[in-house]
């Protein structure tokens, strides 16, 4: 195992304030000791969100590391503001990561699973659709980050299974199943059979449930916003 240095600790505390300053060395430690006890790394899975206050380099190290020395490979997010839309970002809006450093990562990160490309979420579409999140204030949304303050709720609507029947064209997204209904710049992507874009992210950014996902670099909207081609 890699050798924890003083940047390491600095990097870590920074991104997570208020944890304790070993925070990183018990996680190392933890993971270590699972791995002389025989537990396969293969079943084992980093799971990380990746946010504007690292560089992309210190991602793809992360990435790096837990490949490379401990065969664990990596899950990924791409932070944005799980804000309901209308709501000003404000603080938050610096956690959001550039285009250009998602484009950089998640390159790496397609790697390590030995594809040219994944979904730009840690999820397929078709998951997206089939789930259901009960939130801790009772509500039932299509996820756990799409949270309308109108959003049928168990304390108030009914039990779940009357909600989910009531509400199931909402919650498993199925306006989108037919690709004419995709996002613009979706429809024709050669990915659309597995991806349709991060719809928490959509909807945080105002666009809707159903909007364009502001953080693929794929789409065309959002390359042309940045100044980018294909």
């Amino acid at each position: 195992m890699k050798h924890i240095e003083i940047r390491d600790f600095i990097r870590f505390n920074f991104l997570h304030p208020g944890r304790p300053e070993d925070d990183v060395k018990r996680i190392i430690d933890g993971v270590e000791k699972i791995l002389e006890l025989g537990y396969p790394p293969e079943q084992m899975l980093n799971s990380v969100t990746y946010t504007g206050l690292q560089s992309p380099e210190d991602m793809i190290e992360t990435i790096d590391y837990f490949e490379e020395r401990c065969g664990i490979r990596t899950s990924l997010n791409i932070y944005h503001t799980y804000l309901r839309p209308g709501t000003p970002p404000g603080e938050l809006e610096r956690f959001v990561p550039a285009l250009e450093d998602v484009i950089k990562v998640h390159k790496r990160y397609a790697r390590q699973w030995g594809a040219k490309n994944l979904p730009l979420n840690c999820v397929n579409r078709q998951y997206c659709s089939t789930t259901v999140a009960v939130l801790c204030d009772g509500s039932v949304t299509p996820c756990a980050t799409i949270r309308p303050e109108n959003a049928p709720n168990i304390h108030r609507d009914g039990n779940l299974a009357e909600l989910i029947n009531k509400y199931k064209e909402w919650l498993t997204l199925s306006y989108l199943r037919d690709n004419k209904n995709l996002p613009e710049g979706c429809k024709e992507c050669a990915m659309n059979d597995i991806c349709f874009g991060c719809r928490s992210r959509a909807y945080a950014s105002g666009e809707s449930e159903y909007g364009i996902d502001p953080m693929c670099f794929r789409n065309r909207y959002n390359l042309s916003r940045a100044g980018r081609t294909l």
